[in-house]
């Protein structure tokens, strides 16, 4: 481009018809880039959904397998694998705050347990097939091999952690609070300790 500048209002308009061209040029480019990205993402999309529907093909339904003996629907959420007890039944908790023992064999729930709160964590068993669980209104419950609650233990803060027993059959309880909680079979408070943060994992005991 070639221009003939002979004053600063001269060159000033001519630095803004720049300015107004390079704006044009970007607006463009942007645009451009706008409808290609728009293009990619819709042939993306195309890809993923025959990938989905391939897939959904593949993909075998469990309740249909010969492999599944049977099924249980709680109508919750379970965020922990069951635990085994000793008499051999399956425990495990929910989000609905309910406590399930159910024969491995048929699937049938032998009782249930209600707690106050969310469970997010997996049982722990005693040697003595105490039950122990806790939820998020910060309870530990102990329950009998029959489901009745033996004892529960507030601790003050919520509970996502599984319990911990020991060698000696005390149960370490982390919270959320950051207190660590050990509590004696009976549910009485041994010892307590301060972590500073909140914890996120079970207590490891190494005797």
């Amino acid at each position: 481009m070639v221009a003939n500048v002979s004053s600063f209002e001269d060159y000033e308009g001519f630095m803004q018809s720049i300015l107004r061209i390079r704006r044009l040029a970007m607006g463009i480019l942007v645009v451009g880039l706008a409808v290609s990205f728009v293009a990619c993402s819709d042939e993306e999309r195309e890809e993923q959904d025959d990938d989905e529907e391939e897939l959904q093909w593949e993909y075998p339904d469990p309740y249909d397998s010969e492999e599944v003996q049977w099924a249980l629907e709680t109508g919750a959420v379970h965020a922990r694998l069951p635990a085994v007890h000793p008499d051999g039944g399956l425990v495990f908790g929910d989000w609905n705050g309910v406590v399930r023992y159910v024969s491995p064999e048929s699937g049938e729930v032998q009782w249930s347990f209600q707690a106050q709160g969310r469970i997010d964590t997996a049982p722990a068993i005693d040697d003595d097939g105490r039950i122990l669980i806790a939820d998020w209104e910060g309870y530990v419950y102990a329950l009998t091999a029959s489901g009745q609650e033996e004892w529960s233990y507030e601790t003050g803060a919520i509970v996502d952690t599984s319990p911990t027993v020991d060698g000696d059959g005390r149960i370490w309880i982390a919270a959320n609070d950051g207190m660590i909680h050990v509590l004696s079979s009976h549910g009485e408070v041994d010892e307590q300790f301060t972590l500073g943060a909140a914890a996120t994992t079970s207590v490891s005991v190494f005797e």
